[in-house]
């Protein structure tokens, strides 16, 4: 019998989302014209990182671990890939990729019981989560604020110790500080990660899939959305001696028109606009989900902010020099503030069984009050669900139900109507 050719090649996965520096090392096998990626459970920064010798830099430490320690994983790694090819040519079968991967993660899986603990296989949860189904920078900070939050609370936790009391005395500590909403969110991702450990079969308590938080209140956020009559007094402004509120004012009418995520707003290309007789569409991708929005009609005054910007040229070839997102959100305010809109949002939260209310004056635009008030509006306007969610790049009718407020001329049409029934 011959023996199987193969390949094998230290690797980093990259991110492409530049706010995330830790790279996941893996080793990529070969054979047969397949591959299977093999994951070591560390990562390393680029600059720790020396791509001639596939190893981390002498001396260096990732997260608190050696270099030599990182770098002994990935050798043990190449030799277990080595070893199992030999030991198949030995006993004369023919191996096959699928078997390496699952006796790779079956020693991995008890080397990190023995070595690891909890919290790092928690970790490498939340990496191989993150490259498998492509988080966003948001959900990827949550599940690793949820992993620090059970840190701080049960330090010596583990999966059997994952019980109804030990979960109480998690939720209790963090309700003294932390709205239900958000202590509730923090339950459900660790339940996920409980349900990731059982299917790997670690000894994960069944207290953790039974767990109850219906003894914490959920709040009730107002839906933060202009009325049609105040984005058109945005749009009506004179704020041509002041660049960067007019250039924001613009940008935060053509999300209102167009429903665009802040994150799809700045990478936004010229591209994405096709122009069809005397029609504007757009089509494009979406950052958070990879949605695709196809043939979008830019209304008349997307447009006119389309033609404004269009003819400039951009870093990248983007049609908007759209700011960071937080600075992004400091000029709106500023813009809130010289429009001067009356009224406020009122948001009511529990923390435990405590009810506290804030309240935020209309004045406080951000870039989500943007996309709420496209849905808000389109919505009241009778347009049909299925046709705003296909514009918005929700997946589901449903996800857009936070995002619904009843403008003016809503609640006048629904008097009217019961007007009719009553006369």
């Amino acid at each position: 019998m011959n023996k199987m050719k193969y390949s094998s090649k230290v690797l980093l996965y990259k991110r492409t989302d530049d706010s995330i520096t830790y790279h996941p090392i893996y080793i990529r096998v070969r054979a047969r014209n397949k591959s299977v990626d093999l994951y070591t459970n560390f990562s390393t920064t680029l600059d720790k990182w020396d791509e001639e010798q596939k190893r981390v830099k002498p001396n260096a430490k990732i997260k608190g671990i050696r270099a030599k320690e990182i770098n002994d994983a990935i050798a043990t790694t190449q030799r277990f890939v080595e070893e199992f090819f030999d030991d198949c040519n030995f006993r004369e079968v023919t191996p096959t990729l699928e078997e390496l991967k699952v006796k790779y993660q079956r020693i991995s899986k008890q080397e990190a019981e023995k070595l690891e603990g909890f919290f790092d296989i928690y970790a490498q949860y939340i990496e191989e989560s993150n490259i498998q189904r492509q988080w966003s920078k948001s959900t990827y900070e949550t599940e690793l604020r949820t992993r620090s939050k059970l840190m701080e609370v049960l330090p010596k936790i583990t999966f059997t110790t994952l019980t109804t009391s030990n979960l109480n005395k998690f939720t209790t500590t963090l309700s003294a500080t932390i709205a239900n909403g958000k202590l509730k969110d923090y339950v459900k991702k660790l339940k996920a990660f409980g349900k990731w450990a059982k299917m790997k079969h670690y000894p994960v308590c069944e207290d953790l899939e039974n767990y109850s938080m219906n003894k914490f209140h959920d709040g009730q956020k107002e839906v933060r959305f202009l009325e049609i009559e105040e984005v058109r007094c945005l749009w009506e402004l004179d704020l041509s001696d002041n660049r960067r509120i007019e250039e924001t004012r613009d940008f935060f009418v053509f999300q209102c028109f167009t429903s665009l995520r802040y994150s799809d707003l700045k990478a936004l290309k010229k591209s994405a606009v096709s122009i069809k007789g005397s029609d504007y569409t757009l089509s494009l991708f979406t950052q958070k989900n990879r949605k695709k929005i196809e043939d979008y009609l830019l209304p008349d005054i997307a447009v006119e902010i389309y033609k404004k910007y269009s003819k400039n040229n951009y870093e990248n070839g983007v049609l908007f020099p759209v700011p960071a997102n937080s600075q992004y959100n400091e000029y709106l305010k500023e813009l809130g503030a010289i429009a001067g809109f009356k009224g406020e949002w009122r948001d009511v939260s529990f923390q435990g069984s405590e009810r506290v209310e804030k309240i935020i004056p209309r004045t406080h635009l951000t870039t989500h009050v943007a996309r709420k008030t496209f849905v808000s509006y389109a919505l009241n306007q009778g347009i049909s669900q299925e046709i705003v969610a296909l514009a918005t790049s929700h997946s589901d009718v449903k996800e857009m139900i936070p995002y619904l407020g009843i403008t003016k001329e809503g609640k006048e049409q629904m008097r009217d109507k019961f007007n009719e029934i009553t006369k």
